[in-house]
């Protein structure tokens, strides 16, 4: 490591404005467990390239390394790959991407008073059957405080007949099947229950594609 250290200063002091370089000897210094300095010559890198996800990724593992948790997330990179980043840069990356392309228009629906009453929770969902991801959640749902949460469960997908299907329609208050319902109707339905949380669960790759996420866009509350 120490010798490839010495090519890259090399390089850099022939062609100091070379991002490429900088990245490589940073990590190169990763490695030697010599982080400030690796952080360093991630941070010449970007001033370089700010688009640069491959060394906005490697400075914020740097950084997590140093513990420095709050500074690993905060250069987000608008139009970067996510796949090539960390999941803290991924974190920051989500929301810089969210206010970027859907910004929220003309406020909050629901204009209406906050309630002190058991708090409502509805599950949108195409997974409510015998998936990987219904045997990663059904424990979840079925572990929720029933006493402070009344849980609702709205399925996106017909009844597979299967155990899990089963079990995870008892584990909610009530479950209903919305697949028939236009976009408008389920937020019309959300509404007059006062639900206060709406999670959408896997509802946009089925069933119409957007129809899930287009509704979860309109808050509850």
């Amino acid at each position: 490591m120490d010798e490839a250290l010495a090519v890259y200063n090399r390089c850099l002091a022939i062609k100091g404005d070379w991002p490429e370089a900088l990245v490589n000897r940073g990590n190169v210094l990763s490695r030697l467990r010599r982080l400030e300095e690796a952080v360093e010559s991630c941070d010449r890198a970007l001033e370089l390239r700010p688009d640069y996800g491959v060394a906005l990724d490697n400075r914020a593992t740097a950084l997590r390394r140093l513990s420095r948790f709050a500074e690993a997330a905060e250069k987000p990179i608008v139009g970067c790959s996510p796949c090539r980043l960390t999941g803290l840069t991924r974190l920051a990356l989500a929301h810089a991407v969210a206010a970027d392309r859907c910004p929220m228009v003309g406020g909050a629906p629901w204009k209406g008073p906050t309630y002190t009453r058991q708090d409502s929770v509805a599950w949108l969902s195409d997974s409510f059957r015998d998936t990987v991801e219904a045997q990663t959640t059904v424990e979840l749902m079925e572990r929720f405080d029933k006493v402070r949460f009344e849980m609702f469960g709205l399925s996106l997908s017909a009844d597979d007949k299967s155990a899990l299907h089963a079990r995870l329609a008892a584990a909610f208050d009530h479950f209903i099947d919305v697949r028939a319902m236009p976009d408008d109707a389920v937020v019309k339905w959300l509404r007059e229950r006062e639900i206060d949380i709406l999670a959408v669960v896997a509802g946009y790759r089925a069933n119409g594609g957007q129809r899930s996420s287009r509704a979860a866009a309109r808050r509850c509350r």
